[in-house]
């Protein structure tokens, strides 16, 4: 267990240059290219005897939210490596060597870049509304479309689900918003003719999952997504294969972070305990809050607290402000993902 706001957990050397860098993910996407993203409460060390291992008393720091890490070490020549975790590899270096001066106040030691092994890929539809564009033209829109799965697949990645969102196709539809996303969700997701095209597009893309983005300036009341809830004895699956998620183009609610969200629920991820809609799908699928050691409220991207949204689906393996983001037996969000994702993968 890492603390993510610990620069530095031990040290072996008295700090007089300032190492920066950072441990990116690097999802490979539909159309071939490869996107990548930080990676939070990821492990990096001063290799001083360079046998390739972190062992104990030898200097190491954890990432931040974004990716990026610091290190102070003193002169000399120094062997900066990552800990690769379990179903991750390294794509590219594997440690980095600097050679640091006495002179030396700050240097880069660059990008560690890893990816995962073998991941689930969920594939995507995404539709979204006129209104939603927002005065973006259809590039953009797919520009912006794409930027948020981009940032929901780190969530994905921090929490260790080995699943990534693989957007298929990105389609505009002349749908209305109804002002609920509750009837938007209906009219997606039960063929009734209002968006008659779904189950064609669908079908023709091989989509598991359809996302709607719809205008938050048009949805009535306090709910700005919803989705069907993953469901591994319904007979017909794939019918819950459905999100809505109301943008809302601001800087206090995070859009990337509500279609995390949602995408979760299709999933298995469930709300935390005393806000969840009836039981889970397991006893430990449900979100998380906590207070940290800095006595601020911490919460996961499926909790209904009104604390510090945190990039993680709950999970005992991740640490924030001194805390683990979850507990095994009672909120463990990336464990449910990881166990549903490859029969969700399967919808199509």
């Amino acid at each position: 267990m890492f603390d993510l706001q610990s620069l530095e957990s031990r040290r072996l050397l008295s700090a007089t240059t300032l190492v920066i860098g950072q441990v990116d993910d690097a999802i490979r996407l539909n159309d071939g290219t490869t996107a990548h993203t930080g990676l939070a409460d990821r492990v990096v060390y001063l290799d001083a005897n360079d046998n390739g291992t972190l062992d104990s008393g030898e200097l190491s720091t954890t990432t931040d939210l974004s990716g990026n890490f610091k290190l102070h070490v003193s002169a000399g020549s120094d062997t900066i490596r990552l800990v690769e975790r379990s179903g991750w590899s390294v794509a590219g270096i594997d440690s980095i060597t600097l050679d640091v001066s006495s002179s030396s106040t700050t240097l880069s030691a660059g990008t560690f870049t890893t990816r995962m092994t073998h991941p689930t890929r969920v594939d995507v539809l995404a539709l979204y509304t006129p209104a939603a564009r927002a005065g973006l033209d259809s590039r953009q829109m797919a520009a912006e479309v794409r930027s948020l799965f981009l940032q929901a697949n780190q969530v994905y990645a921090n929490s260790d689900t080995n699943t990534i969102l693989n957007v298929v196709a990105i389609t505009s539809t002349q749908y209305r918003e109804s002002g609920s996303v509750d009837t938007d969700l209906d009219h997606l997701g039960s063929g009734d003719g209002i968006l008659s095209n779904v189950v064609t597009l669908r079908k023709v893309d091989r989509a598991d999952l359809v996302t709607l983005f719809t205008s938050g300036d048009r949805t009535l009341g306090a709910d700005i997504g919803v989705a069907y809830e993953y469901d591994p004895t319904d007979s017909t699956p794939r019918e819950n294969g459905f999100n809505v998620v109301a943008l809302q183009h601001d800087t206090v609610d995070n859009d990337a972070f509500t279609l995390a969200h949602e995408i979760g629920h299709n999933l298995g991820a469930g709300h935390d305990q005393p806000d969840n809609d009836g039981p889970g799908v397991t006893s430990y699928a449900y979100g998380y809050h906590y207070i940290g050691n800095n006595g601020r409220l911490y919460q996961d991207v499926m909790d209904y607290s009104n604390g510090i949204v945190l990039p993680f689906f709950s999970t005992p393996d991740f640490s924030w402000a001194g805390e683990p983001i979850g507990n095994a037996k009672h909120a463990d969000n990336a464990r449910i993902i990881r166990e549903s994702a490859p029969a969700v993968a399967k919808y199509y």
